[in-house]
């Protein structure tokens, strides 16, 4: 049933994404190379069940002008300010990950529960260098009530 879910999740985040380029004006190759990536991976992102790391992920939010919230399904508005793309980093979306999840006063337990992961997992994201995909991250933000946008570095709050 989970799997289910997740493809269901993940066909939603594909179609804002196409939206986005779409509405954007802008071409996958420069959208590729505004990432740092191929114009094959472009094209992936949208259509199979491939998905950008984090990082990227937050370049093609800045190069579309778009909110990552608005990506994950996490509210309607889909419009953002452009940032510095070369300001993302995984360390700093680990530190802000991290923070989130420390500030939001839950255990691991309770964050893996509504977020439908497990305990370990939870304490990877905390303690190894380890990331969540785009689904899960989206599920984390609406638990830790803290903004997708925030986390990918693209916004200060």
């Amino acid at each position: 049933m989970k799997k289910k879910n997740e493809s269901a999740e993940l066909r939603q985040i594909q179609k804002r994404l196409r939206q986005a380029l779409a509405e954007s004006g802008k071409k996958q190759t420069e959208l590729a190379a505004a990432a740092g990536v191929s114009y094959k991976s472009i094209s992936a992102y949208q259509c199979r069940n491939v998905l950008p790391s984090l990082d990227t992920f937050a370049k093609l939010c800045l190069y579309l002008e778009v909110s990552a919230d608005f990506l994950l399904g996490s509210k309607e508005i889909g419009h953002t300010a452009a940032g510095d793309p070369s300001l993302i980093s995984m360390a700093l979306i680990q530190a802000r990950l991290r923070a989130a999840i420390s500030d939001s006063g839950m255990t691991y337990k309770e964050i893996a529960q509504a977020v439908g992961i497990t305990y370990q997992t939870v304490s990877s994201y905390m303690h190894k260098n380890v990331f969540p995909a785009l689904d899960t991250l989206a599920a984390l933000c609406r638990v830790l009530d803290v903004s997708a946008d925030f986390i990918l570095g693209i916004s200060r709050i």
